[in-house]
């Protein structure tokens, strides 16, 4: 039990109403560096807050918010984020509020320059060691930290909806030391014009297929790994713009996930796949993910050539893109496939998702290293 060194809970107020000691016993664990917790209580926290030597934490859905149900004057989350400021190396948040859970807004001043008031709210702590932040989830509204003090060493940023921290001068030097950003096309902007020369983008906007957008305005051409949502019609599947675009302008992409939102498309599935990755053949990717829910247009068809479609799409891939090593497939209910490449054939052949997660990862920790290496 002294042992363990992770811990998640994903329902905290639910366990605790069974066996209350339970974050009283999580305090305890002297070997505890990654933690996840979700669904729980001000007070909650409060039992685990002075835990220390963090690497990892993950919090998310807390049962509260500063005013509701009832005003908070502590937040109990930022005592154990304090409490481990020199540890931390990753974190998630989801669903907080960033002035009242993690740092207030500041004025942009250097730190020798802030006075007392701003130190006592806690303006200026620093978590000098992090390097991933996830706060997609959290409420941002008027959230505008120095976070190029705040966050020194943070490489990957996953943003919150509201952006005003952004937008802020003082915020230049974090934005042109990330290697990998999630948000939108105009924090894309922001970054790219700030100087970031990123690896990895996850743009959360939905972009119609034959839409015209010149990535050269959001995107550098360092970028390797590209997570895009598109959207398009029975109209503009064979005007893919937008994924030629990607192919023309991101000359060193390498890992690219597009998640499709469409009408009916049962009866025309595979051409229009070939037409979208037709677009792509000039590319070098390594990896590459296809989410697409099809929506039937035919209740009582006979044959659905969807169902069938993970096989003979892995193989135009095959075709079209011989770059590809590791292909993920997730094309509605009971129609998810994953494959690799095959020293024996040469070609793309089933595998398991830990397999195709594992290709992956490697390829993007080849690219980190590089990126790496280059800023020493």
């Amino acid at each position: 039990m002294y042992n363990i060194r992770r811990f998640a809970l994903h329902d905290v107020h639910l366990l605790c109403g069974f066996e209350p000691r339970v974050l009283t016993n999580i305090s305890t664990l002297p070997a505890l560096v990654d933690l996840e917790l979700g669904h729980f209580s001000n007070a909650n926290i409060a039992t685990i807050s002075t835990l220390r030597s963090l690497r990892r934490l993950s919090l998310t859905n807390p049962l509260y918010t500063q005013w509701s149900p009832f005003k908070l004057t502590v937040s109990n989350v930022k005592r154990l984020l304090s409490s481990n400021r020199l540890e931390l190396e990753d974190l998630t948040l989801g669903a907080l509020d960033l002035v009242f859970d993690l740092v207030p807004s500041s004025n942009g001043v250097a730190i020798q320059h802030g006075d007392s008031t701003e130190r006592d709210q806690g303006i200026w702590e620093q978590w000098p060691n992090l390097c991933r932040a996830d706060l997609r989830a959290c409420s941002s509204i008027n959230w505008a930290p120095n976070l190029s003090y705040t966050f020194p060493r943070v490489r990957s940023f996953s943003s919150p909806m509201h952006m005003d921290w952004a937008t802020r001068e003082y915020n230049r030097p974090f934005l042109s030391a990330l290697h990998g950003l999630e948000g939108s096309l105009a924090l894309m902007r922001f970054a790219l014009h700030s100087g970031c020369m990123l690896r990895s983008a996850v743009i959360r906007d939905t972009i119609r297929i034959d839409s015209d957008i010149d990535l050269r305005e959001f995107l550098p051409p360092t970028l390797q790994h590209m997570d895009v949502t598109l959207r398009m019609d029975a109209l503009t599947f064979r005007q893919a713009t937008f994924v030629s675009t990607i192919a023309r302008r991101t000359n060193q992409i390498t890992s690219l996930s597009m998640s499709i939102q469409s009408g009916p498309f049962c009866g025309s599935f595979l051409t229009t796949m070939f037409h979208i990755l037709k677009t792509l053949s000039t590319t070098r990717l390594r990896y590459l993910s296809i989410k697409w829910n099809v929506i039937c247009g035919d209740v009582e068809c006979e044959y659905c050539e969807i169902d069938a479609a993970p096989q003979p799409l892995a193989r135009i891939v095959d075709v079209l893109i011989p770059s590809v090593l590791a292909l993920a497939l997730d094309l509605g209910k009971d129609r998810s496939r994953r494959y690799s490449k095959s020293k024996e054939s040469g070609h793309l052949a089933k595998a398991s998702y830990y397999e195709v997660e594992r290709l992956k990862e490697s390829f993007k920790h080849a690219t980190d290293d590089v990126a790496e290496s280059s800023s020493l």
